[in-house]
């Protein structure tokens, strides 16, 4: 397995890698294994949690890649120091737990992030729960005020359950996430 994120490019677009403008057709709801991954049910079956500085969460109708909500996560403070050792001075996250999968079966995860254009920290998507690697990770240092598609594939599942996290790390500024899917790689 390998870790894959066309974001983590961050050459202007139509360069290799780059969203080619003509997005994939979502996914149908019974499909996509993330529960809301649209935010259009405001932020029900999103957990949160912040481990370090000061941030606000937020499901955002003035911001949507696709349809009329996305979820905000902005930092505007960082710790004066780093409490534990490896958070950094800010780190907080929406995040799916249990999102039940079968085990031994190939998924994709495919979202979209923006970045405010003054953004000082990084996106870091995580989904846990997979085999040989258990972690598979894509990050986004910025994406200059523009949507960006995020693309993490060959997620075998090693159990039951995958969890998927959604973090903003390392800095302040606003990250926005929307049309969170993630769907078998060959059903």
């Amino acid at each position: 397995g390998y870790t894959w994120s066309r974001a983590a490019l961050e050459a202007g677009p139509g360069l290799p890698g780059q969203p080619s403008g003509r997005p994939d057709p979502p996914a149908a709801p019974e499909k996509n294994l993330v529960r809301n991954g649209g935010f259009e049910l405001a932020d029900r079956d999103w957990a949160r949690s912040r481990m370090c500085g000061q941030f606000e969460f937020a499901v955002d109708s003035s911001e949507a890649y696709r349809g009329k909500t996305s979820a905000r996560l902005r930092c505007a403070k960082l710790e004066p120091e780093e409490p534990e050792r490896g958070w950094g001075r800010a780190w907080a996250r929406w995040y799916q737990g249990k999102i039940p999968v079968e085990e031994g079966k190939t998924y994709r995860l495919r979202l979209w992030v923006k970045t405010s254009k003054v953004f000082g920290g990084r996106v870091a998507v995580w989904v846990t729960g997979a085999a040989e690697l258990g972690t598979m990770t894509a990050e986004v240092h910025h994406t200059d005020g523009a949507w960006r598609e995020v693309v993490i594939e060959d997620i075998m599942a090693a159990g039951e359950h995958v969890g998927l996290y959604l973090n903003l790390m390392a800095g302040v500024g606003t990250a926005w996430f929307d049309d969170v899917v993630l769907t078998e790689a060959n059903p």
